[in-house]
Order: structure tokens, then C-alpha cells, then sequence
């Protein structure tokens, strides 16, 4: 829940939007239907703090992005903002960009049109594309290949609750074989492309893959070997 204060100024504008406004518009923008996790802190920064918004399992009309954050900036007593714009996480690993705005209608305008629009790069969106179908898709994978005694009940995203790093980003799954045995997933961006790390209680493997279009493959050739 975002923290209310009584007003701060844009300082280029010299415009006075009160923080209870903007707590206003975060939430008519991502209400409860739309986000299934939301956390706020606040980080020291040269100047003052930044205001960070982190978001997972965004569901946004036709939208859906798994992990996302939005930081503003405040002054050291956290009572305005310092800069006029704000940044949202475009990609995976530290790829942010910047939204300027003059006013809070233009503030709310332009947090719909990112998500409205998906104004996102590919790692991040292909994520999210294939959380939604990665059951079907990886059992479909596993009969094309001859694999009949196995399926997979369903794939759960633990939500990143932690402020981390952007370069220390990860997304943790959770994969159900058969409703009796449990395997943990987790995806890091590397500089070649990805490590997808396994483990099931002491067994492990790390598997780097320069596309995460090949994620796919990649769990079902993990099921196949391991488990098959």
C-alpha cells in the first residue's frame, strides 16, 4: 500500500499533486483484479529516495506481464517529487525507460498506454506469453516426443516479494509432474542469453539457452532426461 503524504511539487512544472492523487491513480490503474502482488519501498538515492512500485502477474485488458517496476523520485524527506517523469521496466535485466509527464491526467495517461499497449521488449514479454500456455505447451512437447507416462499438472510463478538488484533478477517456477513429484525453476539473465537452473531435493542442473523461445524444449528435454 502506498504511503500518503500531504503534497509534493513538480519541480519543472511547478505543478502541486498531492501523493494521496497518485495513490489514486496507481490504483484505478492496477486494482486488485489486474495484480496479483504489489510492494513498495523506498531506496536512497543522490538526491533524495527513489519511490519503487513492483508488480507481478499483471493482467491488464488484453495484457500480461509477469514482473514489472516503476520508480519515482522523492526529495529526502519524501514529500515531493524531484524529477517529472518516471521509469517502468521495459526488459530483462535493467532496461528501463523513462516517461516524462506534466500533470497527473498525463501521469495516469501514460501508465495505461505502456500496459494498454504492451510497450514492453521481447525477453520480457516472451516470459509472460509463455507462463500462460506453458502447461499445454510443454505436454504437447512431451507426446511429440513419445513421452506417455508423464504429464504436468501445472506451473506456478512465485512472485519476487524482495527488492533485488535488477542485475540480480530472477523468476522462480515451480513445476508439478504428475501431482506427486515438484521441481523448481529458475531463469537469470546472463550476457550470452539465459541459465535455467533445476533442482528437485539434492539433485540440480543448470542448462544456458541464448533464447527463451526455446524454453519449452528446454523443461520437456529436463523432464524427458531426468524423470523419463
Amino acid at each position: 500500500m502506498i504511503i500518503k503524504y500531504k503534497t509534493f511539487i513538480n519541480e519543472k512544472s511547478n505543478i502541486i499533486i498531492s501523493l494521496a492523487d497518485l495513490e489514486q491513480v496507481i490504483k484505478s490503474v492496477f486494482d486488485d483484479s489486474k495484480v496479483s502482488s504489489v510492494n513498495t519501498t523506498y531506496e536512497k538515492d543522490d538526491d533524495g529516495f527513489k519511490f519503487i512500485i513492483t508488480m507481478n502477474n499483471i493482467f491488464y485488458e488484453k495484457t500480461n506481464i509477469i514482473h514489472n517496476k516503476i520508480i519515482f523520485y522523492t526529495d529526502e524527506k519524501k514529500r515531493k517529487l524531484t524529477k517529472n517523469h518516471f521509469l517502468y521496466l521495459y526488459d530483462i535485466n535493467c532496461k528501463f525507460r523513462q516517461i516524462n509527464f506534466i500533470n497527473i491526467e498525463e501521469l495516469q495517461n501514460s501508465l495505461k498506454d505502456v500496459f494498454t499497449n504492451r510497450k514492453f521488449g521481447k525477453n520480457i514479454k516472451i516470459l509472460s506469453d509463455i507462463y500462460i500456455t506453458f502447461v499445454n505447451n510443454i505436454n504437447k512437447w512431451l507426446s511429440e516426443n513419445d513421452i506417455d507416462n508423464i504429464s504436468i499438472y501445472n506451473i506456478n510463478y512465485n512472485p519476487i516479494v524482495d527488492v533485488i538488484p535488477c542485475e540480480s533478477l530472477f523468476f522462480k517456477f515451480n513445476i508439478n509432474i504428475d501431482d506427486t513429484r515438484f521441481i523448481d525453476m529458475t531463469i537469470r539473465k546472463i550476457e550470452e542469453g539465459f541459465k535455467i537452473t533445476f533442482n528437485e531435493n539434492e539433485w540440480f542442473k543448470d542448462i544456458e539457452i541464448s533464447d527463451l523461445e526455446a524454453l519449452t524444449q528446454t523443461v520437456g528435454e529436463m523432464i524427458k532426461n531426468h524423470i523419463g
